[in-house]
């Protein structure tokens, strides 16, 4: 039966624990220990020193957090405060944690916050208190109890955790400027959705990381400087940014190479996160449904409507309702293109580097060439998809002409500064302007979800998804070619996120699916995803939670219009 204990009863019973076996530490679970300032509990307790670390979960009245001015009920104030919280909680955690025994003894630790301000499961709200989420590795000696190391953590180096991230919360003036920081972020963002707008990079950005595997800014890099003809300001509740501005259209990203094209679609397609600041990307915004396709050879489609860029194919395999479990090139990234069509993505970025180029472009002779050719290619599609249907294109290009002319602005990195090119409708191209698709373009068949057949269990590992099947084994699913997905607690929210799909059964849309995960964490927190709930859950939308459910095997679907 749940309990609650003093400090001193806590002590007492670790002197009775000490030096009996290792798993005798689960007499701790359901002990709520007490102190006049807060109260914390044990929610999940390892069974071995080498096993993943225990979790404890820390609660905070308002009468030691002294937070009471800040309204925990509206996203745009619990979800900075969670992320600001949760990077002090990072370094305090990181000051107090030592290991003293074998395994994880001693540990104390939360995952390090990546430059983008996220809600994050370390810290949260519930009904007015402060809630922390650390890992807490229960001391061993060998595969006994240390019980004088684990009074030396549970009742000195947690209590300072606790009350020295009280007192630096305390500290408004940064926690303000990071909560408004992130508003300013998120107006942007609504006033390009309400008024025709893709993105705009601020004039001083700093977009070029320190390296691949760094997201650090690059020092002494070229501030971005909008050109002039692209130059405005947005003025927002919060604040103003001013830069390069860019209308819904099909925008083109030209230059050569290393002249920072790539960057700055990276940029942009980070624009649908809000950044801390001084992360140099603080003022790049983008609309929230910003997503990058690319080819992904290998890759299972099921029942995908890819009739837009596929006529019969030469197996006689049906386009309209597509399956495959070793997609090339050309179809998967037709498929990636229709289910964010589907999910209703209305800004779309790619780069030839990394697309299928015969899915992109095809020039006169190749067609007259090759009649048979079932792909009808994107550059024929993109401007009556913008006019028809409001779907955005931003693109790098360098190796064809064929999207200039469908193109409503092109922009030239030279020597990562960027230059508005004359009138695209005044150039002359090599490529003819010829339009081979009908008049009116059909946006793909929504589809209606059916399940996943054979799950056993699901988890994470890093970048990974992976599910245990019946009868076929273990099969792992990457996240990589989605670079929306940018922490591993994002996959982890993920794996949870697909286990309460499948729990809640079939017949909604993928769009209606994906609402629903937002809605649900906007309303019910990180608890309705887990219990226990662990310290490295992070904020994923709905849209990238059905992009992995579109990838799995054994998904079962059906087509509304069928």
């Amino acid at each position: 039966m749940p309990r609650t204990v003093s400090t001193s009863e806590l002590e007492g019973l670790l002197d009775r624990l000490d030096g009996r076996g290792y798993g005798s530490y689960k007499d701790l679970y359901n002990i709520t220990v007490s102190t006049r300032k807060y109260y914390y509990r044990l929610t999940a307790i390892q069974g071995d020193p080498h096993a993943p670390p225990s979790i404890l979960e820390a609660a905070i009245p308002p009468s030691s957090h002294k937070l009471e001015e800040f309204d925990w009920d509206v996203p745009r104030v619990y979800k900075p405060l969670s992320d600001y919280a949760s990077r002090l909680l990072y370094n305090i955690a990181k000051k107090y944690s030592e290991r003293c025994g074998n395994g994880n003894s001693c540990l104390i630790g939360v995952p390090k916050p990546s430059p983008r301000i996220l809600y994050r499961s370390s810290v949260t709200f519930r009904k007015g208190e402060l809630v922390l989420r650390l890992w807490v590795g229960l001391p061993a000696s060998g595969r006994r109890v240390n019980g004088r190391m684990a009074k030396h953590v549970l009742l000195e180096r947690i209590p300072h955790v606790i009350m020295d991230l009280v007192e630096l919360l305390g500290k408004r003036d940064p926690l303000t400027g990071h909560i408004l920081v992130y508003n300013l972020q998120e107006e942007t963002r609504e006033w390009l959705m309400e008024n025709g707008y893709s993105f705009i990079i601020g004039n001083g950005s700093i977009l070029p990381r320190k390296a691949g595997f760094s997201q650090e800014p690059l020092a002494n890099a070229v501030p971005f400087k909008s050109p002039p003809g692209l130059e405005r300001e947005i003025c927002v509740e919060h604040g103003c940014i001013r830069g390069m501005l860019i209308e819904d259209g099909v925008n083109i990203i030209t230059g050569g190479a290393y002249h920072g094209k790539t960057t700055l679609l990276q940029a942009i397609l980070e624009g649908v996160y809000n950044h801390i600041q001084g992360d140099g990307r603080e003022h790049v915004v983008s609309r929230p449904d910003t997503f990058l396709v690319q080819s992904e050879d290998g890759r299972i489609i099921t029942c995908t409507d890819i009739s837009l860029f596929f006529n019969t194919l030469p197996d006689g395999r049906d386009t309209v309702c597509f399956n495959t479990l070793d997609a090339s090139g050309s179809t998967s990234m037709a498929a990636s293109i229709t289910e964010g069509l589907e999910l209703g993505v209305r800004h779309i970025l790619f780069d030839e580097d990394t697309s299928a180029t015969n899915l992109l472009y095809k020039d006169k002779v190749m067609m007259n060439l090759i009649p048979e050719d079932p792909i009808k290619p994107l550059n024929h599609m993109v401007r009556k998809m913008y006019e028809q249907h409001g779907v955005s294109f931003t693109a790098i290009t360098t190796a064809s002409s064929s999207f200039l002319a469908r193109s409503t602005r092109i922009v030239k990195m030279v020597k990562y500064n960027p230059h508005l090119v004359t009138s695209p409708r005044t150039l002359e191209y090599q490529e003819d302007t010829e339009e081979t698709n009908a008049d009116i373009i059909g946006l793909p068949w929504e589809r209606v979800f059916q399940g996943v057949k054979g799950v056993r269990r699901i988890k994470s590992a890093k970048r990974k998804i992976i599910i245990e099947y019946e009868g076929t084994g273990i099969l792992e699913f990457s996240t990589d070619k989605n670079p929306r997905i940018v922490e591993e607690g994002q996959v982890k929210f993920t794996a949870h996120a697909i286990r309460l799909i499948l729990k809640r059964g079939h017949g909604e849309s993928f769009r209606d699916i994906a609402h629903w995960i937002d809605s649900s964490l906007d309303t019910s927190g990180f608890d309705y995803y887990a219990k226990p709930v662990p310290p490295d859950l992070v904020e994923t939308k709905g849209f990238d939670v059905a992009w992995m459910l579109n990838r799995l095997y054994n998904l079962n679907v059906k087509q509304a219009g069928l």
